[in-house]
């Protein structure tokens, strides 16, 4: 039986930071509000949650918060989801 790839499989290129890029502790304890548009901007640095690259680029809505994690609402092919990611990997979007 096959096995699964995992999650970071063959996104070389997708994940990849330029050298010497790191995330600051802004960043880290960016706070953000119910309602405010965001692009999801994944950052390979940080792990801790870091969504599935397929959301790398999309832009949505913050619905709530769980945790340090903030909920975003996107549409992914005519189907609305709700994604849960840390606020490293996401940027105010002004759309």
């Amino acid at each position: 039986m096959a096995k699964s790839t995992g999650m970071r499989a063959k996104t070389r290129s997708k994940l990849k930071a330029p050298i010497r890029q790191k995330f600051t502790i802004s960043q880290y304890l960016k706070e953000l509000n119910v309602g405010d548009t965001v692009t999801i901007t994944v950052h390979s640095a940080a792990q801790y949650g870091m969504p599935d690259p397929q959301f790398h680029g999309k832009t949505g809505h913050i619905v709530e918060q769980r945790g340090r994690c903030y909920g975003v609402a996107i549409r992914d092919g005519g189907k609305k989801k709700t994604i849960f990611v840390h606020p490293v990997h996401l940027k105010r979007s002004e759309a």
